[in-house]
């Protein structure tokens, strides 16, 4: 059965050796509970995975999540914190994209606050 992909006609999708992570995009919600997160990577020929992390300062895990074979170059999650997370606290969010049981092809951080903005990324 041929896979379905949601890319324009004309792009040039990658071998999973040269996929990337391009962007990741944080925006939290107000309520500062909640973070929209946004990631996009390279057109692919193979559909990849990303493991996603959120850690506070301390390195201590808050949050884990995996996007397993997505459809589209970006996909959107909404990210929920733990309860009594420090909302003026920088945490890092650490996504990786990798294949089955490789090694991550890719790594990227974004550094936020669950009540304000991302720092890079």
């Amino acid at each position: 059965m041929e896979e379905i992909f949601f890319f324009e006609d004309g792009t040039d999708r990658l071998p999973r050796n040269k996929m990337k992570i391009k962007k990741v995009h944080l925006e939290p919600y107000s309520d500062c509970t909640r973070i929209n997160a946004s990631f996009t990577i390279t057109p692919f020929e193979e559909r990849p995975n990303l493991s996603i992390r959120i850690t506070n300062s301390f390195n201590e895990i808050l949050v884990t999540a995996e996007i397993l074979e997505p459809l589209t170059a970006t996909t959107e999650i909404t990210l929920h914190l733990p309860a009594g997370v420090n909302s003026n606290e920088l945490c890092t969010l650490t996504t990786k994209l990798y294949y089955e049981d490789e090694e991550p092809q890719d790594t990227m951080t974004t550094k936020f606050y669950p009540c304000g903005k991302q720092i890079n990324g």
